[in-house]
Order: C-alpha cells, then sequence, then structure tokens
C-alpha cells in the first residue's frame, strides 16, 4: 500500500523545511508570523488545493506544550486525511500520551527521526 502520509511541525525553527516537505506531502504548521508567510508564498506558487500536498496552519497557545499542540490537532487531521497511514512529525518526542494518541486512530509503528518521530498504520 502506498504511504498517505501527513507531517506535522509543533514548534518554530523549521522553516527551511516547510517547502521541501510541502512538495511532497500535506503538514499541518503552528501558525506563527514566519510560518505563516511560508504558507502565503507556498500557496502563491501552487494554486491547486491538494490533501496530497500543501501547508495547512493552525492556531495553538504559545503557553502550551509541544507535546499537547501535537496531541490537540490530532483528531482535526484525523478528519481532514482519511485514509492516511503516515506521520511525520517534527519539534516533539514521541512521549507515551502522544503514542496513544495516535494508537486511538489506527496508528501502531513509530520510529524517532532527528527532531521528532514517524508514525505508520
Amino acid at each position: 500500500m502506498k504511504n498517505y502520509t501527513v507531517g506535522i511541525i509543533v514548534t518554530s525553527g523549521h522553516n527551511e523545511k516547510i517547502f521541501a516537505l510541502a512538495d511532497n506531502f500535506h503538514i499541518w504548521v503552528i501558525k506563527t508570523p514566519d510560518y505563516q508567510t511560508i504558507a502565503d508564498e507556498f500557496w502563491k506558487f501552487n494554486k491547486e488545493t491538494s490533501l496530497n500536498k500543501g501547508i495547512t496552519t493552525f492556531n495553538f497557545s504559545p503557553d502550551d506544550s509541544a507535546e499537547k499542540v501535537c496531541l490537540e490537532i490530532l483528531n482535526t487531521i484525523d478528519e481532514h486525511h482519511y485514509g492516511w497511514n503516515e506521520v511525520i512529525t517534527i519539534g516533539v518526542e514521541l512521549s507515551n500520551a502522544i503514542k496513544k494518541g495516535l494508537k486511538s486512530i489506527g496508528f501502531s509503528n513509530f520510529q524517532e527521526i532527528d527532531d521528532g518521530f514517524k508514525g505508520h498504520k
């Protein structure tokens, strides 16, 4: 089965990764001024809306931990990306709480990567 990948970036400082990731799969990023500018630039050159590539920004509380931000956006992503079977998450470590949240929506295999983790159904 082909991977239907969605990315999640829950901390700032990953500007250089966003365009490259968004060209390969859809990513959800916290709504910061820098990330919003990057998303606007991306959509200026990529007019077609797609669930397979692109950037969605989402609101978050800067006082929340990266773990909490990640957990709070999972169900929304699951509603928008029916059939996704791979997640690449940047800016947060794979905690037991995040594993539990991902398992509740069907993920079962996890692998740590630089700056985050991958999960597969």
